[in-house]
């Protein structure tokens, strides 16, 4: 039974879209690990500029890949009064984020 060019062609994406997919998952988890050991900020103003130094360097070593390094930071990182001040207007990216 031959295939057609299109149905090869709806395949072929499929199978690019599922493997991207499983790459972003991947990533992720390596972004929690690589922040794993760092504390989550709950609100602490002490404590803000050293958080700050710590996600900036973890973020220097994805290049390319800083919207999942975001949501991983706002999804794991960021909690307590500090979370709740971010969701009257949650940030879209880690410059708005710090701002």
């Amino acid at each position: 039974m031959a295939l057609n060019i299109q149905d090869c062609l709806v395949a072929i994406t499929q199978l690019l879209q599922q493997n991207a997919q499983q790459q972003n998952i991947t990533f992720r988890q390596r972004v929690e690990k690589d922040l794993k050991y760092l504390a989550p900020f709950e609100g602490n103003v002490k404590k803000l500029p050293s958080f700050i130094e710590a996600i900036d360097r973890v973020r220097r070593d994805y290049v390319g890949q800083e919207e999942i390094v975001f949501r991983v930071i706002y999804d794991l990182k960021i909690g307590g009064s500090a979370k709740n001040f971010l969701q009257a207007n949650p940030p879209q990216d880690w410059a708005s984020c710090k701002a």
